[in-house]
Formats: structure tokens, sequence, C-alpha cells
């Protein structure tokens, strides 16, 4: 009898488990779901943006979701520098040659030179972290 009361509870135990397992996965799903809805949300706004870049309501918009989507990539630990520099890059590669009031840099940067340059300087002001830093460099020779 003893032994059926062991095995009785060592089956609740892992029920039990395989409910917060499950639960767990679940979680993550819709956690990456979110991501991903996030992320086609900023992309499609880019793409609206290049179609028309001289909206300053649409740029503001695309910053707004490239805020919500880097900030649910990271957890929700909210806004770095690095996030606002990647999100700008972003914004004014859409629009080439297209200067706002509310832009983070005045003017776009002209070279790939320039923008690795920023880059390092980020770097050695301890703003970026290294992973930060390598991703950041890729994208930057990805869109020469």
């Amino acid at each position: 009898m003893e032994g059926l009361g062991c095995l009785g509870a060592l089956v609740v135990a892992f029920v039990v488990l395989g409910l917060i397992v499950h639960g767990n996965t679940k979680n993550e799903e819709a956690r990456r779901k979110r991501i991903a809805d996030a992320k086609a949300a900023y992309e499609e706004g880019l793409e609206k943006l290049r179609r028309d870049p001289s909206s300053a309501q649409l740029r503001g918009t695309v910053l707004d979701l490239g805020r919500q989507y880097s900030n649910l990539s990271r957890d929700q630990k909210g806004r770095t520098l690095f996030d606002e520099v990647a999100l700008m890059n972003d914004i004014n590669a859409a629009t080439p040659g297209v200067v706002t009031a509310g832009s983070v840099a005045a003017t776009p940067v002209s070279s790939i030179e320039e923008r690795l340059a920023r880059l390092e300087r980020l770097k050695a002001q301890s703003l970026v972290t290294d992973d930060e830093y390598t991703a950041q460099r890729k994208r930057i020779l990805d869109d020469a």
C-alpha cells in the first residue's frame, strides 16, 4: 500500500510538471507571435515610408512601431541608444535624402565608413554591447 502512495504522488508530480511545461510553452509561443507581429508591422511601415518618404507623420508612426518591436525583442527591458540608432538608420535608409527636424541625425550618413566609424565610437563609449555591435555591423555591411 505504501508503494502505491509513493507511485501516486510521483504520477501527480509528473502531471503537475507537464502542466507547468505546457503553460510555459504556450507563453513562449504567444511571446514569439507578438514579436513576429511587431516585426511585420515595423517592416510594413518601412515599406510604406519608402513609397511616401516625405510624410513626417508616417515617419513618426514607423519609429513608434520600431520601438515596440525592439522593446518586445528585448523582453520589454526598455529602449537603448543602440535601438534608437538602429531604428533611425532603418528610417533614414527608407527615406534617402529626406531631412526632417525630428530626425536624430540632421543629415543622413553618406557612407558605410562613416556609419561603421559611428558604431565604433558607440562601442568605445560602452553604449553598445559586443553582440549589439556585431549585429549592427553586419546590418550596415549587408545594406551596402
